[in-house]
């Protein structure tokens, strides 16, 4: 009998930075870990910076081995030979089983990168208490080596034809309360704006890589049917309804970051506003496209110019018709980052 593909489940992960010097200002490894495993769909656990000492690293580790909560750990720093590297020594008697495998495969895909100065690298890998704990040497592009070309597929449920993830400890599919004040919800899912502490803070994408994005909105403004006439047929005392509302939206996609507090000010290579005139359903349907290259989505941007666009029509009619109703601002579809192409498939509004 052939084997049922696996869907893919996210994972409660824990990040460890090992360093005497780096805080969180400065730790781009650490940062990096964190980003690409809530971009693949797993979930901040915890993040800590501790220094490269022993019994500091196993007393966190083991804290983390011994929780209801952590099912995957990835360390980074220490792994190599100066005096002060020690987080093989710290790890390996935590280990119930030792991945062997996990160094010489880094060590492998390493070599093309960084030629024979893999061998001094130590990284290594095991199992306790049903956590499996990866252990990275501190560099960022180490990191990103070791998450794209092993971490990132081992902790996936759908990679065949073997994985980590059946060896996991089980976490509920619902957690009770906000296990860590805001990371992890009561429906499993994750907010990007909330740090491992449950502090607002604004997402740093400095190393996302720089691709194109794109993303096209929607919104509906319900009228009636006199009032719509007066837009098509251009009778309204106003003037250009639709102009100023396609200017309106335009100016909203490019002010995106002056009105919501955590997104980041973009330099949008391209704004689009049109107007769909659906006078069977008493409505007027807007869409937005919004486009740039860059290390963050435009879906906000896009959002905003379709919402702004609506109410600039409820602003221009609402003399003639108060009674207008703004709805189903939604996104429809994205495009680029690591994500790809993702589509809405609620179906239409």
């Amino acid at each position: 009998m052939a084997k049922q593909n696996m869907p893919f489940k996210p994972l409660n992960v824990a990040v460890l930075t090992i360093s005497d010097t780096r805080d969180e200002t400065s730790d781009t490894s650490g940062q990096y870990l964190v980003e690409a495993l809530t971009e693949a769909g797993h979930h901040l656990a915890d993040k800590q910076i501790v220094k490269d000492d022993i019994y500091q690293i196993r007393a966190i580790t083991s804290k983390w081995i011994a929780s209801d909560n952590i099912q995957v750990i990835i360390s980074t720093g220490g792994t190599g030979f100066t005096g002060r590297d020690s987080t093989p020594e710290a790890m390996l008697p935590l280990f119930d089983k030792t991945v062997e495998g996990f160094g010489e495969l880094f060590r492998q895909v390493s070599y093309t990168d960084i030629g024979t100065s893999t061998i001094q690298s130590r990284a290594v890998a095991g199992m306790a208490n049903k956590v499996v704990i990866f252990c990275l040497p501190g560099s960022t592009g180490a990191c990103k080596t070791g998450w794209q070309d092993i971490i990132r597929s081992q902790i996936d449920a759908s990679v065949k034809p073997c994985n980590f993830v059946a060896q996991l400890k089980t976490v509920g599919e619902a957690v009770e309360a906000c296990q860590t004040r805001g990371v992890i919800m009561s429906d499993n899912k994750q907010f990007s704006h909330v740090n491992a502490q449950g502090e607002a803070n604004m997402v740093d994408v400095s190393q996302k890589a720089v691709t194109t994005r794109t993303a096209i909105a929607e919104a509906y403004i319900k009228m009636s049917a006199q009032t719509i006439q007066m837009i098509v047929e251009g009778g309204h005392a106003k003037g250009d309804v639709f102009a100023v509302a396609r200017i309106a939206g335009i100016q909203a996609a490019k002010k995106c970051a002056d009105l919501i507090p955590l997104c980041h000010p973009l330099m949008l290579s391209k704004v689009q506003v049109d107007f769909e005139v659906q006078a069977d359903q008493h409505r007027i349907r807007i869409e937005t496209l919004c486009k740039l290259a860059g290390q963050t989505g435009v879906e906000m941007e896009a959002l905003t110019a379709a919402s702004v666009a609506a109410l600039t029509l409820f602003d221009m009619c609402k003399a003639v018709d108060p009674e207008m109703e703004i709805g189903g601002v939604r996104v429809l579809q994205k495009e680029g980052g690591k994500t790809g192409h993702w589509q809405n498939q609620q179906g239409n509004n």
